[in-house]
């Protein structure tokens, strides 16, 4: 429909990009952009009012008052493959059809599996013997029990809330290196914990923390300025278990007696498995739990001893959900 070229307004200036507007016979129509690379190639192959298959461009974001394809590079876009002009083309292409050729399964791999990344299992003994260069960017897992919440470094700070990052230098306002302006508090626990073949120091950014803690930030922020010290619920977590995918920090490289390893991930939190394993006695299977409810009461017989393990926290759960009073029979 239309066909123009802009240079910038300047005259005699190199032609920056060429605009198209491209309409099918039904009358819809895109706007199009021949960057400055290809003017000299595409400019004589497009003329006005001819009619062209068009396939294997980029598209992107453009004026808001143009009708818009959206895309990636390996979008293939055929505007109304009907049109009359073309039609003895499609015919040519009916007796002449052409030959794609793809490779054989072998060499593509066929439909097997994809086999799941092993992560090797060590003992602390094992990975504080392993020089940290030689540490695999995937990490090792290592199975620990927290024994101490460091209060310094702070357990919290305050970031950029898209990349997470702290900036190098603090600026009013805030201003990350990503050009970000917007910043939240976020989580960097730092803790000790050992296994049954020696003791480490672990640290964890804002994703991994949360994993761990399990509370909002927001939270524990207000906890902290009641009282002195680490909130409570950071205590609590002293003697729990987990299973962690770890690497080492950046300063384990620089001296290695002071080595602290970076959990990637929490693998098995042991304390949430416990209490689903629980749950799951208490509400899913006939054969260790019966339950009735008899005028807005629920009756629960336990045989299993273990059971009754956390029965406070579960109790209470259960009384919210059924909105009714709750009564053991311990046969024990």
């Amino acid at each position: 429909m239309r066909k123009w070229s802009f240079n910038g307004n300047e005259p005699g200036a190199a032609i920056r990009y060429i605009g198209l507007v491209l309409a099918d016979e039904k009358g819809d129509s895109i706007y199009a952009q021949i960057l400055q690379g290809q003017v000299h190639r595409l400019d004589s192959l497009l003329q006005l009012h001819s009619t062209y298959i068009i396939s294997k461009f980029t598209v992107r974001t453009s004026r808001t008052d143009i009708t818009q394809a959206y895309g990636g590079n390996a979008c293939q876009w055929y505007f109304n493959p009907e049109i009359k002009e073309a039609q003895a083309l499609y015919n040519r292409l009916k007796l002449s059809p052409v030959t794609i050729h793809t490779p054989p399964p072998e060499l593509t791999g066929g439909h097997e599996l994809i086999q799941p990344i092993m992560i090797e299992h060590k003992t602390l003994d094992e990975l504080n013997s392993i020089d940290p260069y030689e540490i695999p960017k995937i990490g090792y897992k290592c199975t620990v029990t927290i024994t101490n919440i460091h209060e310094m470094p702070r357990w919290w700070y305050v970031g950029c809330a898209k990349c997470g990052k702290a900036p190098e230098v603090e600026t009013v306002p805030f201003l990350c290196r990503c050009g970000w302006k917007d910043s939240t508090p976020l989580y960097k626990l730092s803790f000790q914990a050992k296994d049954d073949t020696g003791e480490a120091r672990f640290f964890g950014y804002d994703e991994v923390s949360r994993r761990i803690i399990r509370r909002n930030i927001d939270f524990m922020l207000r906890q902290s300025r009641q009282a002195a010290g680490l909130p409570q619920h950071f205590k609590d977590l002293i003697s729990r278990k987990y299973t962690f995918v770890v690497g080492v920090t950046n300063s384990s490289f620089q001296d290695p007696r002071f080595r602290t390893y970076l959990v990637k991930t929490v693998s098995i939190d042991y304390h949430e498995k416990a209490f689903v394993a629980n749950q799951n006695l208490l509400v899913q299977t006939p054969s260790q739990t019966t339950a009735s409810t008899s005028s807005g009461s629920l009756a629960l017989q336990i045989t299993d001893p273990n059971a009754l393990n956390n029965q406070v926290e579960m109790v209470t759960q259960i009384t919210t959900l059924t909105n009714a009073s709750l009564i053991y029979y311990n046969h024990m």
